[in-house]
Order: C-alpha cells, then sequence, then structure tokens
C-alpha cells in the first residue's frame, strides 16, 4: 500500500511540475509576442484578433455611453478609452463625440438587435472589420504598431494592434 501511494506521490509531483513548466512556457511565449521583431503566422492571427475585439468594443462603449447618459462620470470613462481602440498619428485627433454619436445612432438603428461585424483579410493590414446595417455603417482596418510603453521606469517599445481608417456611412 505505501509503495502504491508513493508511486501516486511522484505522478502527481512530476504532472504538476510539467504542467507548471508548460505554464510558464506558454506565458513566456505571449509576452515575447509582443517585443518580437516578426512575427509568425500563430502571433498575426492573435493580433488579429485582438483587432476584431477593438471593433467589437468600440461598439460595446457605445451601449455603455448610451445607457449612462445621466452618468457623467461613466461618459467620460468611454471618452477617454475609446481613442486608445484607433491609431492616431502624432499631431492628429480623434473626434469622439462624434464617433459616439455615429456608434449610438447604429446601436439606435439596429435595436433590439446588436451590431454584427464582420472580419475579412486584407492586403497591407491584419484584417478589415465592417458592418452591415440598414442605414448606417461602419469598416476599419485592423493593424499592428510598435509603440513605446513605460515598463516602471524603463521604457520598451512593443507591438500594439489599432483600428485605423475608420469610415461610418
Amino acid at each position: 500500500m505505501r509503495i502504491k501511494t508513493l508511486y501516486l506521490f511522484l505522478f502527481l509531483v512530476t504532472g504538476m511540475h510539467q504542467l507548471s513548466a508548460q505554464n510558464t512556457s506558454s506565458y513566456a511565449d505571449i509576452e515575447n509576442r509582443f517585443t518580437k521583431t516578426e512575427l509568425s503566422q500563430t502571433d498575426s492571427l492573435a493580433f488579429k484578433k485582438a483587432g476584431f475585439q477593438k471593433a467589437k468594443s468600440l461598439f460595446e462603449f457605445g451601449d455603455v455611453y448610451m445607457s449612462n447618459s445621466s452618468n457623467v462620470s461613466n461618459q467620460a470613462f468611454v471618452i477617454k478609452h475609446v481613442p486608445d481602440l484607433f491609431y492616431i498619428p502624432e499631431g492628429d485627433t480623434l473626434n469622439t463625440d462624434s464617433v459616439m454619436f455615429l456608434v449610438n445612432t447604429m446601436i439606435t438603428n439596429e435595436k433590439p438587435n446588436s451590431i454584427d461585424l464582420t472580419l475579412v483579410d486584407k492586403d497591407g493590414t491584419l484584417g478589415h472589420v465592417f458592418t452591415s446595417t440598414k442605414k448606417l455603417n461602419f469598416k476599419a482596418d485592423i493593424i499592428i504598431v510598435k509603440v513605446p510603453k513605460n515598463f516602471g521606469n524603463s521604457e520598451e517599445k512593443i507591438w500594439q494592434v489599432f483600428l485605423t481608417n475608420p469610415l461610418f456611412w
């Protein structure tokens, strides 16, 4: 009986060690994804999915903005974070109020249905997202750019995904 218990214990310890090593390895792979000079196909797919999520977030922010019309602090949160979804060249600005007005118009026009986004490939970009709604539509490209980020006292350039060339029509 003791030998069986010993084998079971060794088996569990070995399995946990291997699982821990896999998690560490996976985390390191993901962390390195942001600083690589050349991206693998898996990296590109992960960034493409992140870009699609940013497009979805735009409409989620629109819901929060619209449903909190009497809560100025929640609307201020949205206004602060919406520009982070888009690549805005230095010296340019994003008219967040106009973007939120158009997003809210789309949401209102589609109620009770949600806004469906489609992701397709597009040369020169990670992808292209667009809506197919009845009255007003949105489209944007998904790009990846190395941008400087601060980590404590040091700064490092990392890959970041953005929406660019947004168009409402």
